[in-house]
């Protein structure tokens, strides 16, 4: 099969297309497909023009001189000169989005055309709010979000709530649950138990959860083990949301020399990863809790979500969504002791699927969809 992807934005900070679309298309190109990635790289400008092969996978990142239309102009052509019998849409939104509008008018006009697929890795109305966008703008890009479910071949979905969602959205569309998966090439490796202040890392869009909460969880650990050190990893699509965070640690008085704000992600002793139910943490299948997860770092997750995916693990501790601050603290505590460390040592590595894994259980999505 010949296969085109098309991105909504590059590999600069978003994570979505080297997490998730990359793996998944060199999963089928090891399977003998023809695969070709289509971004347009307004988040890493400097790759625009540029063609990169990754794992027998042409990434062609278009140029994006002009603005919208000339960009998504280029991408319409990228697209139809390789000629794909399947177009997998990567969101419903920006670029990806409009060129399934695009796609779909064509094969209607033509009365022919590729099969085009939907792959949604998040729920983009619940970000909306955080764009601090007109009403108007929220309102056309939840229908936008929408169409795309109800106007394609096929969805794939990242989280089983996502799954669900699509059934709601667009009862008569197939679709396909698809979590984020593993590299079978990376071997896990277990934490170590150290000398020096035990450290728990949160990697967070800031949505997860709320200041109070952060800061009462942080004094309740801090009572448990006084030597800890937090540190915290995040961006949001919304500036200066780490702000309130920031306010409330300090108002709880936690130390700054113990709470540490950072640009990259280092090895912690424990991953945290806290989430209240709502639609953003219910969609979202985290990239960064399965590196962890596979990886024998222990972690504390609220069991919400994909997130549920991981109780197999002796690894993790998932912690009731209607717990309190000060309980997800004494698990956070109880993951750091000696003896939480030996057991994630022991960890069964297969109980997540590859990529190639997951890439065969796509291919034969693909083939149904085009047998129809």
């Amino acid at each position: 099969m010949r296969i085109a992807f098309v991105a909504p934005f590059g590999m600069g900070q978003k994570t979505t297309v080297w997490a998730r679309t990359l793996p998944l298309a060199a999963g089928l190109a090891l399977r003998a497909h023809d695969v070709r990635v289509v971004v347009p790289p307004w988040d890493s400008p400097r790759e625009s023009g540029t063609v990169l092969l990754h794992k027998q996978v042409e990434v062609t990142r278009v140029s994006i001189q002009g603005g919208l239309l000339p960009t998504l102009g280029r991408m319409q052509w990228r697209v139809r000169e390789f000629r794909p019998e399947i177009v997998h849409i990567v969101k419903p939104r920006a670029f990806a989005g409009l060129t399934q509008v695009l796609e779909l008018l064509q094969r209607e006009a033509l009365g022919a055309g590729p099969v085009v697929l939907l792959d949604a890795d998040d729920w983009e109305q619940a970000w909306t709010p955080a764009l601090k966008a007109p009403a108007w703008l929220a309102r056309f890009l939840a229908w936008q979000e929408e169409w795309g479910f109800r106007r394609c071949d096929g969805i794939t979905a990242a989280s089983q709530w996502l799954w669900r969602r699509a059934q709601i959205c667009a009862p008569r569309v197939p679709r396909l649950y698809l979590p984020n998966g593993a590299d079978p090439a990376d071997a896990p490796v277990a934490s170590s138990v150290r000398d020096a202040a035990p450290t728990v890392l949160w990697a967070t869009r800031f949505a997860e959860t709320s200041p109070d909460w952060l800061a009462a969880c942080w004094t309740a650990l801090k009572a448990s083990v006084p030597a800890c050190r937090l540190w915290i990893v995040g961006s949001s699509i919304e500036p200066h949301r780490d702000r309130p965070f920031r306010q409330a640690l300090a108002d709880a008085g936690a130390d700054p020399a113990a709470v540490q704000w950072l640009g990259f992600v280092p090895r912690a002793d424990c991953v945290i990863a806290p989430a209240r139910a709502s639609a953003e943490n219910l969609a979202k299948c985290s990239v960064k809790l399965l590196d962890s997860v596979r990886f024998g770092t222990r972690c504390v997750a609220s069991d919400v979500g994909e997130q549920a995916r991981f109780r197999a693990w002796p690894n993790v501790t998932l912690v009731e969504t209607t717990a309190d601050a000060d309980a997800f603290a004494a698990a956070v505590a109880a993951a750091l002791r000696p003896t939480a460390a030996s057991a994630a040592a022991r960890g069964a590595r297969n109980a997540l699927p590859t990529w190639p894994e997951l890439a065969a259980h796509l291919e034969r999505f693909y083939r149904q969809r085009l047998a129809r």
